[in-house]
């Protein structure tokens, strides 16, 4: 299956009818087998073994397919046919020239090419680790500072002066996947299954998926739901109130939650808490009323008696 999925379909199909001249042209039979019978060997010997190492295993036919397409343009001697092979051996060729650099990641169009070769194939026969300064200069050349990085090789990122945070946290930002491991062989639960259902932004070398992951793509994949207009509020306002200690600002987000929700308790409780911070305590003291009253009547005693002490203060 490798040999299909990783030679130049024009090579295989110029080598076949170079294996058929061989056995028709006028040789002695001990050249004949000489050139046929070592590879089919190797073949053998390539599929009995119980270690699978992909096309590695089938290398040493290459050569053979080489020779056996040099006996198919000598002997078939028809311009017809000498007009397909030459055909074949172009298309061969510009499918060597197309590939470079990354020759590793080479897979056969006609089975979907590079961009579905982890469909097929994965590990040594398309990703070995090769790709993390490919990975590294597209980062720079897009100004990003940091990506989640499942990496399926050897080398450290911080070498190449990639930022890599952990990938297994689901959230918005760059994601950089090996694709031995997006392929779901490698690592034990298929941990990037969902990004499986997004489309790469680029795929680095032929090995290395990079994802940009925004809210819509994390809805898509069952990983988000999509907030509402006051969630998105409520979550700015909460920053700008205990993170940025912006309260003013605090303040008009929490008003446009309540707009859309006006017994929204929590909005409540958090404007009356941004106005009283931000020494507003005459249009703090109406909403700490409310406050109270929605506490005693969800029996939340806790923010009742906050309640109570915030009005105490501000009589």
């Amino acid at each position: 299956m490798a040999i299909f999925l990783k030679y130049p379909t024009g090579l295989l199909l110029v080598a076949i009818a170079g294996l058929v001249a061989l056995w028709k042209g006028p040789w002695p039979k001990s050249l004949k087998a000489a050139f046929t019978f070592p590879p089919f060997m190797v073949l053998g010997a390539a599929m009995l073994q119980s270690v699978n190492i992909g096309v590695r295993s089938v290398l040493p036919m290459a050569p053979f397919l080489a020779f056996w397409s040099g006996v198919a343009i000598w002997f078939w001697r028809a311009k017809l046919i000498q007009a397909v092979i030459i055909l074949l051996v172009a298309t061969s060729i510009v499918s060597g020239v197309a590939a470079y650099p990354s020759f590793l990641t080479y897979f056969n169009p006609f089975f979907g090419g590079t961009a579905s070769a982890d469909k097929w194939l994965i590990d040594s026969n398309l990703d070995w680790g090769q790709d993390l300064p490919a990975l590294s200069k597209e980062l720079k050349q897009r100004g990003m500072g940091e990506v989640r990085l499942a990496y399926f090789g050897m080398g450290h990122p911080s070498h190449y002066g990639i930022k890599a945070l952990h990938p297994n946290i689901v959230e918005t930002g760059w994601y950089a996947i090996s694709r031995s491991y997006l392929s779901g062989w490698w690592p034990p639960g298929d941990p990037y299954a969902w990004l499986r259902e997004l489309r790469p932004v680029a795929i680095i070398g032929g090995s290395i998926a990079l994802f940009q992951v925004d809210e819509d793509s994390l809805a898509k994949t069952g990983k988000w739901t999509r907030k509402t207009e006051e969630e998105k509020m409520m979550e700015a306002g909460l920053d700008a109130l205990y993170k940025r200690r912006d309260y003013d600002g605090a303040a008009v987000r929490f008003r446009k939650a309540l707009e859309k929700n006006p017994t929204h308790y929590g909005a409540t409780f958090q404007l009356a808490m941004a106005l009283d911070r931000a020494g507003k305590k005459a249009e703090a003291r109406p909403l700490w009323l409310k406050v109270l009253q929605m506490a005693e009547i969800y029996n939340d005693k806790n923010t009742a008696d906050m309640a109570r002490e915030m009005l105490t203060r501000n009589p």
